[in-house]
């Protein structure tokens, strides 16, 4: 489905910015506030609201969202708490409600797909989310989907050391929880300023072993939210430690054994023909130039046909 024309229903810093955002992309979009004038709605293709976090009174709001816009409309959340599917409930085109969480300050969008929701319709957020150059993370309808769940549960460490252990021990349930992918989760929190190395890469590259020493010591120090989650054990079980054996939480393609003589054999051989070529292409100038000097007829000195004077 294409967005050929969008509405933000909800005011404030983050609804005027979501609207500018829209703007700026060059979709056509409509802004009103919650239980205002919905006359200009009876022909978009996406709304976001960003009413109250307020389960009843969201509930509310879909609900007269879903008489003021066309069918095919897409409704969108911008909620960063509240369950998706319980404000589909309020409609008659659950599939067609979907969360947009938008941060301020940060041009990452969560896609939050609820329990009711199409593929169609989260394909569709995911598309528009680009189109706005918003970088889309696409998760499940979870309490503090991605980004303030990892955040939140590091909040109060203040030191380096305890806030990176933290936010990977968290990524990890994250990604054990089927709330997101490992890409998802890294590319959204590389994408958030001031938050440092994304938790999966960073842990590859100071290696799963290392790291899960230091979170078992952090773990009988400062207690058992550090404990280390079943994926990094069974990696590092699996020898699977990081870029140096060639696989991680991502894989790191080596050459096969042996590669460096077959390298060297190919590159004798190639400088070996290349050689050959040379000296061939050589000996084909030298018998062509001594041919040119003595003539078609092999005698020297013929300078080719006179012409005949009139």
């Amino acid at each position: 489905m294409f967005v050929f024309k969008a509405a933000v229903v909800g005011g404030g810093t983050l609804g005027a910015g979501i609207a500018e955002t829209i703007e700026a992309a060059g979709i056509p979009v409509v802004v009103t506030a919650p239980g205002g004038d919905y006359g200009g709605l009876g022909d978009v293709d996406l709304v976001i609201e960003t009413g109250p976090e307020e389960l009843e009174a969201r509930q509310e709001l879909y609900a007269e969202l879903d008489e003021a816009t066309p069918g095919r409309a897409i409704l969108a959340s911008g909620t960063p708490s509240l369950p998706i599917a319980e404000l589909a409930d309020a409609t008659i085109r659950p599939d067609k409600v979907v969360g947009l969480h938008f941060f301020t300050g940060s041009r990452v969008v969560e896609v939050v797909e609820g329990e009711f929701t199409s593929p169609e319709t989260v394909q569709a957020a995911v598309a528009f989310a680009q189109r706005i150059r918003r970088t889309p993370i696409r998760c499940l309808d979870a309490p503090g989907f991605v980004v303030n769940r990892i955040l939140l549960s590091a909040g109060s460490e203040e030191a380096a050391e305890r806030f990176s252990l933290k936010t990977l021990v968290e990524a990890c349930l994250v990604v054990e929880d089927g709330v997101a992918t490992m890409r998802e989760v890294d590319l959204a929190m590389a994408a958030f300023p001031g938050v440092g190395a994304p938790p999966f890469r960073g842990a590859d590259e100071a290696g799963l072993n290392r790291v899960l020493a230091r979170l078992e010591r952090a773990a009988a120090d400062w207690g058992e939210e550090f404990e280390p989650a079943v994926l990094v054990r069974r990696l590092v079980a699996q020898g699977r430690v990081g870029p140096a054996s060639g696989q991680g939480f991502y894989p790191y393609p080596r050459p096969d054994p042996g590669w460096e003589a077959a390298a060297s054999w190919r590159w004798a051989v190639t400088c070996g023909s290349r050689r050959s070529r040379r000296a061939s292409a050589s000996r084909r100038s030298a018998s062509g130039s001594s041919r040119d000097s003595a003539g078609p007829s092999g005698f020297r000195g013929w300078s080719g046909p006179r012409r005949r004077s009139r």
